[in-house]
């Protein structure tokens, strides 16, 4: 038995030495933060009043996440949104987009190639 916990104790001690290259990879920052053939990842912080300016994703699929603060999003120049911390507005990127934050916010973006 004393072989037993000594071979085990030794395992535990050199097996994190082999181990394999990590899988998980953190994405810090802002701007893009991700960019692969299926799509891109967006961070943005905005302060209070800053704008997004309108444009469209022609080709994508868009999930627009509100990750703190708020934030009114205009789709199509008519389409309104008043989203908070929490939220999530999934859209086709081929529609205009447009914005203004409420509060201080946090957003993450997420582009999916159609």
């Amino acid at each position: 038995m004393k072989k037993v916990l000594i071979a085990t104790a030794i395992a535990a001690l050199t097996l994190p030495g082999l181990a394999a290259e990590p899988v998980g990879k953190v994405l810090a920052g802002e701007g893009k933060v991700f960019k692969n053939s299926h799509g891109t990842v967006v961070r943005k912080a905005l302060k209070k009043g800053e704008k997004i300016d309108r444009h469209n994703h022609e080709g994508e699929d868009i999930i627009f996440n509100v990750m703190q603060g708020a934030i009114k999003i205009t789709l199509n120049d008519s389409e309104e949104h008043e989203l908070k911390a929490g939220d999530a507005l999934v859209f086709n990127g081929k529609n205009f987009i447009a914005g203004e934050a409420t509060d201080d916010t946090l957003v993450v973006i997420t582009l999916v190639k159609e």
